[in-house]
């Protein structure tokens, strides 16, 4: 038996033609009560990855058994940046730095605005899913002040006490949202596994799903981030293959 599955375009903006700009949203419902989990994906136009995996979430909870509450899909928000496989939409501006945006206003104004309603404003907790590009791999979870959901989520090393202003997790939080931005994969490290599997262990977390979190009983947190730039040309060969992403190595 299917679970109840609604899908949207939500409307902004206009084209030269004066049709508006889409962002589908597909909200599925399942047959007990339960709270509203927001997955996204797509808001930068190089990581794929996190679209892929919302697909296929939606196929795994239309016939999830015992699914509870609702989850509200949003597969690609960043339409614009991701037709043309770039970080950035056209209108040159980050996305994820522009909200919760403006009616009126560049198109990610207008996409941070319509998001925030959509999502934001009807939601319970979060997941802002995001991956690595088709040249760089990507292996831990931002948190946005809820670190038993960055845990929940799992699978990942926690990042704390490192976000911008103008998020998307940085609004659901102001909103007394829990949210989180996990990054996965990327470069040589194709799977969906960890997209898929830890937004299902947020959904047990929050007890829309059944069952118990799968993944590593405990996970490090990480409260200093830095950008380490080569100073000289050449060529890093590493001698740590992509399959070792978050492991322990010594040096």
């Amino acid at each position: 038996v299917m679970n109840s599955v609604v899908e949207r375009d939500v409307e902004f903006g206009a084209r030269i033609d004066g049709t508006p700009f889409r962002i589908r949203v597909v909200e599925v419902t399942g047959r007990r009560p339960g709270p509203t989990t927001a997955v996204v994906g797509g808001m930068w136009g190089d990581k794929p990855m996190g679209c892929l995996s919302v697909h296929e979430l939606i196929a795994l909870t239309r016939t999830a058994d015992d699914l509870g509450g609702t989850v509200l899909f949003a597969p690609a928000v960043n339409l614009p940046a991701l037709s043309v496989g770039r970080r950035y939409s056209p209108d040159g501006i980050q996305l994820n730095r522009r909200f919760p945006g403006r009616p009126r206003g560049f198109l990610n104004d207008q996409i941070a605005h319509v998001m925030v309603e959509a999502l934001v404003d009807r939601s319970d907790v979060l997941v802002d899913l995001h991956s690595g590009t088709p040249d760089m791999a990507l292996h831990y979870t931002y948190d946005f002040g809820r670190p038993e959901l960055s845990a929940a989520f799992g699978r990942l090393p926690i990042i704390v006490d490192h976000t911008y202003p103008g998020q998307l997790c940085s609004v659901a939080a102001a909103h007394g949202v829990p949210a989180c931005l996990p990054e996965f994969g990327g470069g040589p490290a194709t799977s969906l596994v960890d997209g898929i599997e830890g937004v299902s262990n947020v959904l047990r977390w929050t007890g829309q799903l059944p069952g118990d979190l799968v993944g590593p009983s405990a996970l490090p947190l990480i409260p200093d981030v830095t950008l380490e730039l080569v100073s000289t040309h050449g060529i890093l060969m590493s001698s740590v293959s992509a399959d070792a992403t978050g492991s322990e190595v010594t040096a």
